[in-house]
């Protein structure tokens, strides 16, 4: 009686065990590099992931160096309980194939990240189907060219005034010392995008301005206001960090501090009072006319859940990328003085005279070098051996003219900063710019690609002309030069500290 009991015992064990074992355990996809102790994990590699984001505040770098570590352009990382592994792929040919050619066959991941935790409505977190479709449909006119150009332009130029006396105001008080400007690009972007969205001016940067002036704090709605939308950068930290993502994700979404932010960033909002003066004049008036069409109720927008996240995603995408990459420019011009002096004087050769140029001066004239300083900008944020690349990938490098992008002169030295990269000669030997020069992600591509790519570029071009033609970029010491990231939803830089002199 004994030895069944015990045998039956042993087994039940062994079962419970293999039970647990495919249920709670990684289960690595055959054939793909992995970490064997996260494999041994229930957490998988959570905890490593989660102690190397608290040692150098970034995830990207030390994930993407797992592809050297195990000598492979692929490899999986196990990021939670109950759930298939990430497969991570550091190839930037077969990225961009997955992106414009594959779509189809990998859609949006529905896995639960930031966008589905905070704005689950939004088309950035929705897979692509009809009513994401209909809905990037209904915000498409506020990226059309003429849309940018007659209203958008106009608020980004004055953003960008304002962000130019608020650095001469600085300049004037720091004793010839390099001064923080980190937070300034968001006030500046954050300016921009508010009216073109509302019709209203929150004078953000004139508010930093008076606090720098007078030595006094000072309080604003707009200074409120984008405290509240910066929350949700201290919600993706908080997560991210976590043993347990999906638990804290949770708890964040049923927090009061969560829904007063929603409810905050709408009640802060007002409608512009002309026709098609800002974004959600746009938005409403398209709404009304599709509902109409449909003979639907016209929606309210206080209670439409698709238009409210898309609306907060069109707030916090359009200005604190932006804000990013400026940081990130700002740095590259102090490090880089040739580039810098090269980017000036094509500017000052197609914007002559004394003064800046105005706003439609500005987005008309085309400046290869400020174009290549862009997508220079913006690129700094492996290859594999041909017979294992996808058969679209094969296929698109033999229709291109069967030339790597990575033997390419363009693709040499990729760790420096070099807007050349990203120029050519015409016919008639004039340098053009060369948006094809190699593969560029920073926008993705396909028809999952950045939404807002061409307010992304106004805003960069904008901004960038008026800060160099204005100011030099003159070297900081290294102790306030660090390149490390602080990553949030974005990679902003611990540092950005300038020495400004007047150009």
């Amino acid at each position: 009686m004994e030895l069944p009991f015990v045998v039956g015992a042993v087994l039940a064990v062994i079962l419970f065990r293999t039970l647990v074992k495919r249920l709670l355990y990684p289960r690595p996809i055959p054939g793909i590099p992995y970490d064997a102790k996260s494999a041994q994990r229930i957490t998988g590699d959570v905890p490593a992931i989660a102690a190397t984001y608290k040692e150098c505040t970034e995830l990207a770098l030390p994930l993407g160096r797992r592809s050297l570590k195990y000598g492979s352009p692929v490899h999986q990382v196990f990021m939670r309980p109950f759930s298939k592994p990430f497969v991570m792929i550091n190839d930037l040919r077969e990225a961009t194939d997955l992106l414009l050619r594959r779509n189809k066959e990998f859609d949006k991941s529905m896995s639960l990240g930031v966008w589905q935790t905070f704005i689950p409505h939004s088309t950035i977190a929705q897979k692509t189907t009809p009513q994401w479709k209909a809905q990037r449909k209904t915000w498409q006119d506020t990226m059309h060219p003429d849309f940018l150009r007659r209203v958008v332009a106009k608020h980004i130029y004055t953003a960008a005034q304002d962000l130019t006396r608020l650095w001469e105001a600085r300049n004037s008080k720091s004793s010839g010392l390099p001064v923080d400007v980190s937070g300034d690009f968001s006030y500046a972007a954050f300016d921009a995008i508010w009216t073109a969205t509302f019709g209203e001016q929150l004078d953000l940067a004139n508010a930093q301005m008076q606090m720098v002036e007078s030595g006094k704090e000072i309080q604003t709605k707009g200074l409120d206001m984008h405290s509240t939308v910066q929350y949700i950068n201290e919600l993706a930290n908080s997560w991210r960090s976590s043993y347990f993502p999906a638990l804290t994700r949770w708890r964040i979404r049923r927090s009061a501090e969560f829904r007063n932010y929603i409810q905050k960033v709408l009640n802060g909002s007002s409608d512009g009072e002309e026709h098609d003066t800002c974004a959600m004049d746009l938005i409403l008036r398209r709404s009304m006319l599709a509902a109409q069409k449909a003979g639907k109720p016209v929606p309210d927008p206080t209670k439409d859940q698709n238009m409210r996240d898309e609306l907060l995603l069109f707030i916090y995408a359009g200005h604190d990328t932006t804000s990013t990459t400026l940081q990130w420019f700002v740095k590259f011009m102090t490090n880089y003085p040739e580039a810098q002096s090269k980017l000036r004087s094509a500017l000052r050769a197609a914007f002559p005279g004394d003064g800046l140029p105005d706003v439609e001066q500005l987005i008309a004239k085309d400046v290869p070098y400020l174009s290549a300083t862009i997508e220079e900008t913006l690129r700094l944020a492996a290859t594999i051996a041909e017979e294992l690349r996808s058969p679209s990938s094969r296929a698109a490098l033999e229709k291109s003219g069967g030339v790597d992008w990575s033997l390419k002169p363009s693709a040499q030295d990729l760790d420096k900063f070099a807007p050349e990269r990203w120029l050519k000669a015409n016919e008639e030997g004039d340098q053009v710019f060369d948006g094809a020069a190699m593969p560029q992600l920073a926008f993705a591509g396909g028809n999952r690609g950045c939404f807002g790519r061409r307010l992304a570029m106004m805003e960069l071009r904008i901004m960038i002309v008026l800060v160099v033609m204005r100011f030099k970029f003159l070297p900081v010491p290294p102790e306030l030069n660090s390149f490390q990231v602080n990553e949030q939803l974005l990679r902003p830089p611990q540092q950005c500290f300038v020495k400004l002199e007047a150009a």
